[in-house]
């Protein structure tokens, strides 16, 4: 399903060197994930295995310590133009990004690595980076203060997700084999040390059936969106298999 040929689409920018008075590039630095990770594990009171690690937020399995800013991201007012990208987690949700941000940009890659890094120009509303954020360095509350048109992206399932948003944003949702999420779940979650996942790939394929896993439930979560997108004029519903068959990725 594609957008309505009606709908209005954020004119793309034409790409430039970042200066001091653009709104984007003034933002504080922010630590990247992995220097995150590197820090001190007593840091983070739960890990994958202790029952605290997952909170069921609308139906969806919010993972520690990012549930902590859901109160302040169920505040966020969507507008019209911006554009979410949505994903169950590991499902191509850089890939997609990517391609967002090219074409914004008129399919110019220099898009790519000019400027901030990827997941900056396009954040994830839903994570809180430690259990020691405040709410004011909150990703969701750096989106809030953006200017249009806004790219964000987020994993909460359908009903999760703020109503603003599938009110005003355009939703670009990419579904995976579900064979695949897993694989790329077991490897993702082993290398975050403050995950303290202790398993093999057969406890990841338990967790994931048995909805233990992060923003699971997977099935519940594909389907939701994908109903929706036969209905919403500004859903985009497309596969990470569909992507790599185009760009023969």
């Amino acid at each position: 399903m594609a957008f309505n040929s009606t709908s209005t689409i954020p004119t793309p920018v034409a790409l430039a060197e970042p200066d001091s008075s653009t709104p984007e590039y003034t933002e504080k630095p922010r630590k990247r994930i992995a220097q995150l990770d590197a820090g001190n594990i007593d840091d983070y009171k739960y890990g994958f295995h202790d029952p605290e690690f997952l909170q069921n937020y609308k139906g969806t399995h919010v993972i520690y310590p990012f549930y902590q800013a859901l109160p302040i991201l169920e505040k966020f007012q969507a507008r019209p133009g911006d554009i979410c990208v949505t994903t169950f987690p590991k499902s191509g949700t850089t890939f997609v990004s990517a391609v967002v941000e090219m074409i914004l940009h008129y399919g110019d890659h220099d898009a790519l690595t000019s400027g901030p890094f990827l997941d900056e120009k396009i954040p994830l509303m839903d994570c809180k980076e430690s259990p020691f954020t405040k709410d004011e360095d909150l990703l969701v509350t750096t989106i809030s203060n953006r200017p249009s048109p806004r790219k964000f992206l987020t994993h909460l399932g359908y009903e999760a997700i703020p109503k603003s948003i599938l009110d005003n944003a355009k939703i670009v949702y990419v579904a995976r084999n579900p064979k695949d999420v897993i694989v790329s779940h077991f490897h993702f979650v082993r290398s975050f040390v403050t995950m303290r996942f202790k398993g093999e790939l057969e406890d990841m394929v338990d967790a994931f059936i048995d909805n233990k896993c992060m923003y699971a439930p997977y099935f519940d979560h594909v389907a939701a969106y994908w109903k929706h997108a036969q209905e919403n004029k500004n859903f985009f519903f497309v596969t990470y298999e569909r992507m790599c068959k185009v760009n023969k990725y």
